[in-house]
């Protein structure tokens, strides 16, 4: 117990001793650090004014530099915009007059304009509004020429993951222009 008691005061001599050392070194960093500090303000201070046309001039020249620099790039920029713009809005105008879907994005996908264009199974038409078999029509087709099954296996081939959903609407729009092309006749 007595030998507990004696680490104890041991252990509080030593904290009392190092923070009166650390007290001690933190009043003579101030004392050393504080007018070391002031003195260096003083001639910065001193010194922005003496050369103060010198460090504007400088300042001026290096923002005229940065404004000259920005300028051009951004002018490069813009041309470089504008030709791939107007190839990307040629090449644009080509597929949507051969019936092609076209999409384009701007601002990294943010926006996005699609058109389907006349080869999109869901844009198909072929002047028929009314619907496509009548019933009693129904029967007369052979199984085989009906486009109602056809598309219904078409579906359940779909559904079963033999084919896959692009493959199933090349084949749809396939039986549905053959359809309409055997109707025009």
């Amino acid at each position: 117990m007595v030998q507990k008691k004696m680490k104890s005061d041991y252990f509080k001599r030593q904290l009392y001793f190092m923070s009166s050392i650390g007290l001690f070194y933190i009043i003579i960093i101030a004392l050393f650090a504080v007018p070391l500090l002031a003195a260096f303000v003083v001639v910065v201070i001193r010194g922005v004014f003496d050369f103060r046309y010198i460090i504007l001039g400088g300042a001026v020249i290096l923002i005229g530099f940065v404004i000259f620099f920005i300028s051009k790039f951004l002018i490069r920029l813009i041309a470089k915009i504008r030709k791939d713009g107007f190839l990307a809005l040629r090449q644009a105008r080509e597929q949507a007059r051969k019936g092609e879907s076209v999409q384009v994005e701007l601002l990294g996908g943010l926006v996005k304009l699609s058109y389907a264009g006349k080869n999109d199974p869901q844009s198909l038409s072929c002047g028929y509004h009314e619907p496509l078999l009548i019933e009693g029509r129904r029967e007369n087709l052979q199984p085989e020429t009906d486009p109602i099954e056809k598309l219904k296996r078409l579906s359940e081939l779909k559904d079963q993951g033999i084919i896959e959903e692009d493959e199933f609407l090349l084949l749809k729009k396939k039986v549905i222009r053959g359809f309409c092309d055997t109707n025009a006749e």
